[in-house]
């Protein structure tokens, strides 16, 4: 179906959101909070864009645990969900979110970004927004580390030197639809994690960390920070 247009004739603005959560062990009294934070982001979306209609709104959701702890379920994904808020497939995967597995302290966080990097985004306009919101709340195990596990993806990068090189620089692979210019990534973990480098390594990168505070209070910023990006 056609994308609505404006009173310019453009398609309408269009916005996707992809949810990375950490469900390993962790995560444990803190994921009820993340799923609260997940419907305010899409709600602070649709108070914060002018004219946005909900069915203009894409949320999809991926959980990472670890390849060593559960193999084939170290990583899960849904489809893109149009109209989240009022989906009730998007509501009960967002509810059966659950804890298992980490115990060795690490995730495979790193693996579950790329996964999110490679969503099948609609890049049809320029005018879109597209954000990708990663919550850890174990370390990322080194990326490789795993890559012997049967389960783990045949197409990932196996050094972090290959890793940041594509997810760098999207325009070299001619397999991602994500638009660069409004592209957006937003990462929330602890002080001491892997994750915090890519601060500095992406474009159009936030990291939220809980330094001076608790991770909860972290991930009760998401909201007001993508409330800030609008207003860049």
């Amino acid at each position: 179906m056609e994308r609505p247009k404006d009173y310019l004739g453009y398609p309408k603005r269009k916005v996707e959101l992809v949810f990375c959560v950490d469900t390993t062990e962790s995560s444990v009294g803190i994921i009820e909070v993340v799923k609260k934070e997940i419907i305010r982001a899409i709600k602070t979306v649709l108070d914060e864009i002018y004219g946005l209609e909900p069915s203009l709104v894409n949320a999809r959701l991926i959980s990472f645990k670890s390849y060593e702890d559960c193999g084939e379920n170290a990583i899960k994904s849904t489809s893109f969900f149009s109209n989240p808020l009022n989906n009730a497939d998007f509501l009960k995967a967002l509810d059966s979110l659950e804890i298992s597995g980490g115990a060795r302290g690490f995730s495979n966080g790193f693996e579950a970004f790329y996964e999110a990097l490679y969503s099948d985004w609609d890049s049809s306009c320029v005018k879109d927004y597209q954000f990708i919101i990663h919550i850890s709340t174990a370390s990322a195990v080194i990326l490789g580390t795993d890559c012997d596990y049967e389960f783990y993806p045949k197409n990932m990068p196996r050094t972090e030197e290959e890793f940041f090189k594509e997810v760098v620089y999207p325009k070299e692979s001619g397999n991602l639809k994500i638009n660069p210019r409004k592209y957006y990534n937003i990462f929330v973990c602890k002080n001491d994690s892997d994750i915090r480098r890519f601060d500095s390594l992406l474009p159009h990168s936030y990291v939220i960390m809980d330094e001076g505070r608790s991770l909860i209070e972290a991930i009760e910023e998401i909201p007001d920070l993508i409330r800030g990006i609008y207003d860049l």
